[in-house]
C-alpha cells in the first residue's frame, strides 16, 4: 500500500499543472523537495510498521500552549495509541492534548500523570514503544486551527469594583504608554466576555485647557503586558462629550472580546499618551480619570449583558510641560577624600592627586540629564589657581573627561565641557563626580598652601525634556581642606580613646585620653621632641571650650629616640602617641581632648614646622562625663 502511495507521488511529479503561469526553477525545485520529503517520511513509517512498533514520537520537550510541528507529532502518537484527541493533529498543545497526554501517563505508570508537559519521562517511554524514523527535511505546514475553546457557562455577575492610582499619575507632554488607572473586579456565578471599557476624563476648572482630544493622544486597556484594546485620542469624534454629567467626557474601547473565567479577579490598567505642547502644562494640568458607573460590560453565557463601575472613583492626573520634573541635585559624596597632605614636587608636576569628589543625582527626574558645563569653584590660601593646577580632569561613572578650562584668580574656577551626549546621567540615577589635579612644581614660598573644592548646582549647564532653570538645579556641596607640601609630615590613621577612672571619695575621679596617629616622613627625616614641645593639644567641654589641663601629658613613639628627639627616616612611619590625664575636681564636667598639632624639624633640633590636625574633628577623643 505504501508502494502504491509513493508511485502515485512521483507519478505526480511528472503530471502537467494547469497553465495558469509557468513557474519559476525555484518554485520547481521547491515542489520535487516537498514530495522528496513525503517519500522519506512514508518509507519511515513503513519501516516502523514493518518492525512492528508505531514509530513518530516527538524529541524535545513541549508544554501546554505550544503550537508548532512537534505538537502534531506528540498528538499523532498519542492518538496512535489509543487516546482519543476529537480535533485531530492541529499542532496546537491545548485542554484535549493536556487529556490524551495525562491518561497515556497514567497507562505507563510515569508520576505525576498530570499532561501538562511532555518531558525527559513520557519522552523516554515514547522511546521505548517506538522505532525513531530518519527525520526528514522540514517542509512548510500550514498554520493549524486552534482547539475551539469551551463554550462560557454560568448567568455570570460582575463584582467587587475598585479603582486605584496607576504607577504614573504625575505626566509630562509627549509621556508614552502611562499607567494612569489600576481597575479591578471579581467575576462570579459564570463566565464572560469582556465586550467594552469606557473610561471618563474631567478637566479641572482652572486649566488653560479642557478639551481631552487636545491633551492626550492615545488611551489604551492592558491586562498585565497585553493590550486588550486602545483608541486614539486626538480624534474629537471618538469622545463623548457631556456624560454622564456637565463637564465630563467619556471615550470607549469597544471590540474587546477577552474572555474571563468564573472566580477570577480581573484587573485590567488603563494607559494614556501625553501629547506634546498641550497648553497650560507651564503652570500645570489637572484632570480626573474614572469608569463611568456602567463603564464596563461583558456578556455572559446567554449573551446578557453585565455592567459596572463607578464615576465616584477617581484618579488625579498632573500634567506639567515637558521636562518640569527633571533636576540635579549635587549631594556630599562617601568618596570625597579626607582632608590630608598633598605630597608635591618642587622639581616637577605631581602627576593626578585627587582632590575633591561629590555626587550628582537625577532623583525624580522624567528625562536623561545631558551637562554641558560644570563649572567646580577651587579657593587657595594664597597666590592664585593657575599657579598650581597644570592640568584637571573629571571622571564620572569610570569615564575621564578632560575639556577644562581654568579662570585665574585667588578663588579659581575649573569648568569641563561636554559635547551633547558625551555626559548623560540617566533619570533617577546618581553618580560619583572625582576631580583629580596635576599640580605644577611647587615653589618654596608656597609650601602648606590650602585648597578646597566647592560646587554649586546653580551653576551647571545641563538640558533633560527642556534646559534646567535654577530650580531644577538644587544644592551645594563644598569639599575637606588639603595642604600641599613638598617635605614634611603626613599624618593619617588617628585612633582616640577616654576612659573615666572612678576613684573613691568625692570630687576623685579623673579621665584618661589617649590619641594615636601614624606619622610619615616624606621628601626630609623628621626629628619630634620627646617632651611635651612635640604636640599642641587642648582640653575642651562638650561645647569646644578650652579647659584647664591637669597632670602631665605624655608623649611616646614607635621611633628610635636619638638625644631629645623621636627620629622618623625619610619614607619611613612610625606611631606617635599622646596621653593625658584629667583630673577635674568638679563634679558632672564634661571633657574630651583635641590634638591641635606635631612640631618637627628635618634635624636634632627646636622645632621649625608644624603638621596642622585637619579636620579637627578626626583628631579628638570621644566626650565623657566626669560624675564624682
Amino acid at each position: 500500500m505504501v508502494g502504491g502511495i509513493i508511485a502515485l507521488l512521483l507519478v505526480s511529479i511528472t503530471l502537467p499543472a494547469p497553465r495558469v503561469q509557468a513557474a519559476t526553477h525555484a518554485e520547481l525545485q521547491a515542489q520535487i523537495q516537498s514530495l522528496l520529503t513525503q517519500i522519506a517520511t512514508l518509507q519511515a513509517q513503513l519501516l516502523a510498521m514493518q518492525s512492528g512498533t508505531v514509530c513518530v514520537y516527538p524529541q524535545q520537550h513541549i508544554a501546554y500552549g505550544e503550537r508548532s510541528s512537534q505538537v502534531a507529532v506528540l498528538q499523532q502518537f498519542l492518538m496512535s495509541r489509543g487516546h482519543v484527541i476529537p480535533a485531530g493533529a492541529t499542532g496546537y498543545f491545548g485542554a484535549q492534548t493536556q487529556t490524551a497526554l495525562q491518561q497515556f501517563q497514567a497507562t505507563q505508570g510515569i508520576s505525576p500523570a498530570l499532561g501538562y508537559n511532555y518531558g525527559p519521562l513520557t519522552m523516554a517511554k515514547a522511546q521505548s514503544l517506538c522505532t525513531v524514523p530518519p527525520t526528514p527535511t522540514p517542509t512548510p505546514t500550514p498554520e493549524p486551527k486552534p482547539e475551539p475553546e469551551p463554550p462560557l457557562s454560568g448567568e455570570a455577575s460582575l463584582e467587587r469594583f475598585t479603582v486605584k492610582d496607576g504607577n504614573n499619575t504625575d505626566l509630562e507632554e509627549g509621556d508614552g504608554n502611562a499607567e494612569i488607572m489600576e481597575v479591578s473586579f471579581r467575576v462570579e456565578d459564570g463566565d464572560a466576555r469582556l465586550n467594552r471599557v469606557e473610561v471618563g476624563f474631567t478637566p479641572d476648572n482652572a486649566n488653560d485647557e479642557d478639551d481631552p482630544w487636545d491633551t492626550f493622544e492615545e488611551v489604551s486597556i492592558w491586562n498585565s503586558n497585553t493590550r486588550l484594546a486602545r483608541v486614539d485620542a486626538s480624534n474629537r469624534n471618538n469622545w463623548i462629550e457631556d456624560s454622564p454629567t456637565d463637564g465630563d467626557y467619556t471615550i470607549r474601547l469597544s471590540g474587546l472580546d477577552w474572555r474571563m473565567r468564573e472566580g477570577r479577579e480581573i484587573e485590567l490598567t488603563v494607559r494614556v499618551d501625553v501629547q506634546n505642547g498641550v497648553r497650560g502644562t507651564d503652570n500645570g494640568e489637572i484632570w480626573t480619570a474614572y469608569i463611568p458607573d456602567e463603564g464596563i460590560r461583558a456578556l455572559d453565557a446567554d449573551r446578557a449583558a453585565l455592567y459596572i463601575g463607578d464615576t465616584a472613583d477617581a484618579v488625579t492626573l498632573n500634567i506639567d510641560e515637558a521636562g518640569a520634573s527633571d533636576e540635579i541635585i549635587t549631594r556630599r559624596s562617601d568618596d570625597d577624600p579626607d582632608a590630608s597632605v598633598l605630597r608635591v614636587k618642587d622639581d616637577r608636576n605631581s602627576g593626578y592627586l585627587e582632590v575633591f569628589a561629590f555626587d550628582l543625582d537625577t532623583d525624580d527626574s522624567e528625562n536623561d540629564i545631558d551637562i554641558y558645563e560644570l563649572p567646580i569653584q577651587f579657593t587657595v590660601s594664597s597666590g592664585t589657581l593657575s599657579d598650581f593646577v597644570r592640568n584637571a580632569r573629571i571622571i564620572i561613572d569610570g569615564e575621564t573627561y578632560t575639556d577644562e578650562h581654568v579662570t585665574d584668580g585667588a578663588t579659581g574656577i575649573i569648568t569641563f565641557s561636554f559635547d551633547y551626549g558625551d555626559l548623560q546621567i540617566d533619570a533617577g540615577d546618581r553618580v560619583t563626580a572625582s576631580v583629580e589635579i596635576d599640580f605644577r612644581s611647587l615653589n618654596e614660598e608656597f609650601e602648606g598652601i590650602s585648597i578646597v573644592g566647592h560646587i554649586d548646582a546653580d551653576d551647571i549647564d545641563a538640558e533633560g525634556g527642556d534646559d534646567l532653570d535654577s530650580e531644577q538645579l538644587q544644592g551645594a556641596v563644598t569639599g575637606e581642606t588639603h595642604l600641599l607640601y613638598t617635605k614634611g609630615t603626613d599624618v593619617e590613621s588617628p585612633t582616640a580613646t577616654a576612659e573615666v577612672t572612678s576613684v573613691s571619695g568625692s570630687n576623685n575621679d579623673y579621665v584618661t585620653f589617649v590619641i594615636r596617629v601614624a606619622v610619615a616622613a616624606f621628601g626630609q627625616d623628621v626629628y619630634i621632641p620627646v617632651g611635651t614641645d612635640g604636640v599642641d593639644y587642648q582640653l575642651q567641654d562638650s561645647l569646644g571650650n578650652a579647659l584647664a589641663a591637669s597632670g602631665t601629658p605624655v608623649v611616646t613613639s614607635s621611633a628610635e629616640e636619638e638625644g631629645n628627639y623621636f627620629y622618623i627616616p625619610e619614607g619611613s612611619t612610625e606611631t606617635v602617641t599622646l596621653t593625658v590625664t584629667h583630673l577635674p575636681g568638679v563634679p558632672n564636667t564634661t571633657a574630651r581632648m583635641q590634638l591641635l598639632s606635631i612640631n618637627y624639624n628635618d634635624t636634632d633640633a627646636a622645632p621649625d614646622q608644624s603638621w596642622n590636625a585637619l579636620p579637627q574633628s578626626s583628631y579628638r577623643t570621644p566626650t565623657k562625663i566626669i560624675v564624682n
